[in-house]
C-alpha cells in the first residue's frame, strides 16, 4: 500500500476539440502507450464517504485490479491525498480499506459498500519533460456509466512526477495556448457521484467552506478561493453546453464571492498579482452582466405587466425586443466563457491561490480565526456607517451599501466555522437573518435602478415606436416602490446595526 499524495491538473476536452488535443500530445510528450481501464466506485447508499470528502474506487487494468483511496474535501484540489494498492477481487478488499481513512469512515462496516457508478475509458499516456520536472500527460476518452445515466468522459490529466508544483502550472499554460483546454477541479468522482444523484446538469451553488479552527489565514484563503473556483468553473461549463440562465447566475455569484474573498484578504494577498487577477475576474463578470440583467427584468418586470395587460399597444413589440437583446447578450456571455482569455484567467487564477508567493509571508501563516474576526469587525462597521442615513441615499450610494452588505455575508459564510459552539451559532443565525432582510430590500431597489437603463437600452436596439410607450408603463410605476422600500430599507439597517456579532 503506498500513501502518497498526487499533484495534478485536469481539464476537459470539447468534443469538436479532441483531435487538437490529441495531436499536441503526441506532439509535445514521448509516448507512453495506450490502454482501455475500466473503473468501478464504491459508498454506502447514504454517501457517507462522499460526506467525508473521500473516493473509493476499483480499477481494472488488464487481469489486475487496483484499489485506490482518493481524498477531494478541498484540502487540495492540486494535491490529493491517495492510498493505492494492488488487490485480488473486484471489490474493495476489506483489510487494504482499513488501513485508509475510508477505515475510519466505514468503522468496519463493509458490507455496506455498494457499486455507485464506473467509468470506462481509453487511456493514451504521454511524458512531458521541462527543464528538471517531468510531467506525464494522461488523455482519457469514454464515458460515465451510473445505471441507465451516461455522459461522455473527454479529459486531459497533468499530473507531476517529478519537480515544482509550479512546473506543472508552466507545462499547462503552454499547452493551453495550443490548444483548447478547460481547467477542471471537479474531477471523475465527483462527476460520477453528480451523474448518480441526477445533479449533472444543474448549476452549481455555493458550497460551504469548512475550516479547521486552527487554520492559518493561507488555509482559509486557499479552501475559500477553491470553493469560489469550482463554482465558477462548473457553471462555466454548464453555460458553454446549455445556455442556462441558473448557470449564469450562478458563475457570478462564484465570481463576487472570489472578487469579495480577495478584497476581504488584500493585506496579505495584495501585490500586482492579485490586481491581475481582479482585473480579468471584473472582466468576465462584465461580459455576463447584460444577460442577468434582462433575466430579472423579464421575469420580474416585464412579465407580470404583459400578463396582467397583454393587449397594451406596444407590449409585443416591447417583449420582442427584450428577447432579442436576450439572444445577443447570451451569445455575448457564451462566447466569452469558452474564449481563449477566460481559459487563461481561469489556469493563472488557480496558478496564483495554489503557488502565489503570498503564501509564503509571515501575515500567511498567522490564525485564521484573529483575521477573521478582525475583518468581519470592520466589514460590519463599513455596512453601519455607510447606511446611516439610507433613506437620503442616492441610487450609487445604495449599489455601494448594498455590496457592502453582500461582503459582510460572503464574510460570515467562509468564517462559521471558525467560531462554533451554540452560543456564536444562535448569533450567527441571527445577525444573517437582519442582514438578509436588508439585502432583499437592497436588492430590490438595485433592481429598479437597472430595470430603467435595461429598458431604454431594449427600446433604443429595436428603433423605439410603439415598444418606448410599453416600456414607459413597465418601469414608469416604480416611483412609490422606491420610497417604500427606502422606508423598509432604513428600518432593516438599523436593526442590524444593533445585531450583536457572534464573532
Amino acid at each position: 500500500m503506498t500513501t502518497p499524495s498526487e499533484i495534478e491538473l485536469k481539464f476537459e476536452i470539447e468534443p469538436q476539440d479532441l483531435e487538437q488535443v490529441r495531436a499536441l500530445a503526441a506532439r509535445r510528450g514521448e509516448a507512453g502507450g495506450s490502454k482501455r481501464l475500466e473503473t468501478v466506485y464504491f459508498d454506502t447508499e447514504d454517501r457517507r464517504l462522499r460526506g467525508a470528502g473521500l473516493a473509493l474506487r476499483v480499477r481494472h487494468d488488464g487481469p489486475r485490479r487496483v484499489q485506490t483511496v482518493k481524498t477531494y474535501d478541498g484540502a487540495g484540489l492540486f494535491d490529493r491525498g491517495e492510498w493505492e494498492c494492488e488487490i485480488a477481487g473486484d471489490t474493495p478488499d476489506a483489510e487494504a480499506v482499513s488501513r485508509t481513512p475510508v477505515g475510519e469512515v466505514l468503522e468496519g462496516d463493509m458490507g455496506a459498500l455498494v457499486p455507485l457508478f464506473a467509468t470506462r475509458f481509453r487511456r493514451t499516456v504521454h511524458h512531458l519533460k521541462l527543464s528538471r520536472s517531468e510531467i506525464e500527460l494522461a488523455l482519457d476518452e469514454g464515458q460515465v456509466d451510473a445505471g441507465e445515466r451516461h455522459a461522455p468522459l473527454m479529459e486531459l490529466e497533468l499530473e507531476l512526477k517529478r519537480g515544482p508544483a509550479g512546473a506543472l502550472f508552466a507545462a499547462a499554460r503552454r499547452l493551453s495556448k495550443a490548444a483548447p483546454m478547460h481547467l477542471s477541479l471537479t474531477g471523475k468522482a465527483e462527476r460520477g457521484y453528480n451523474l448518480a444523484d441526477g445533479k449533472a446538469a444543474r448549476a452549481q451553488k455555493s458550497a460551504a467552506v469548512t475550516l479547521a479552527e486552527d487554520a492559518t489565514v493561507a488555509e482559509a484563503f486557499r479552501r475559500i478561493g477553491r470553493a469560489c473556483l469550482i463554482q465558477f468553473i462548473e457553471n462555466a461549463r454548464l453555460l458553454r453546453h446549455s445556455r442556462s440562465p441558473s448557470a449564469l447566475h450562478q458563475m457570478r455569484v462564484g465570481l463576487r464571492r472570489l472578487r469579495a474573498a480577495i478584497s476581504m484578504f488584500k493585506a496579505v494577498v495584495g501585490g500586482p498579482a492579485a490586481e491581475a487577477v481582479k482585473a480579468e475576474l471584473k472582466w468576465i463578470t462584465g461580459e455576463l452582466a447584460q444577460a442577468r440583467n434582462l433575466d430579472v427584468f423579464l421575469e420580474d418586470a416585464f412579465r407580470p405587466a404583459a400578463e396582467a395587460d397583454p393587449d397594451r399597444v406596444g407590449m409585443a413589440g416591447f417583449g420582442e425586443a427584450l428577447q432579442t437583446a436576450r439572444t445577443a447578450a447570451y451569445d455575448r456571455a457564451v462566447t466569452a466563457a469558452g474564449s481563449p482569455r477566460f481559459r487563461a484567467l481561469v489556469l493563472e487564477t488557480a496558478a496564483w491561490i495554489e503557488t502565489g508567493r503570498w503564501a509564503r509571508t509571515p501575515a500567511a501563516r498567522t490564525p485564521a480565526p484573529a483575521f477573521a474576526a478582525e475583518t468581519l469587525g470592520e466589514l460590519r462597521r463599513r455596512v453601519r456607517k455607510e447606511g446611516k442615513h439610507l433613506a437620503d441615499l442616492d441610487a450609487e450610494h445604495r449599489h455601494h451599501l448594498r455590496i457592502g452588505t453582500k461582503k459582510l455575508r460572503y464574510g460570515i459564510e467562509f468564517f462559521a466555522g471558525l467560531f462554533p459552539g451554540k452560543k456564536a451559532k444562535g448569533r450567527r443565525e441571527a445577525f444573517v437573518k437582519a442582514l438578509a432582510r436588508l439585502q432583499e430590500e437592497l436588492g430590490g431597489l438595485n433592481d429598479i435602478a437597472v430595470a430603467r437603463a435595461t429598458a431604454l437600452d431594449a427600446v433604443q436596439a429595436c428603433g423605439a415606436g410603439h415598444a418606448a410607450f410599453a416600456a414607459g408603463l413597465v418601469v414608469g410605476g416604480h416611483a412609490a416602490e422606491t420610497r417604500r422600500r427606502l422606508r423598509k430599507a432604513a428600518r432593516l439597517h438599523a436593526e442590524l446595526a444593533d445585531a450583536k456579532p457572534f464573532w
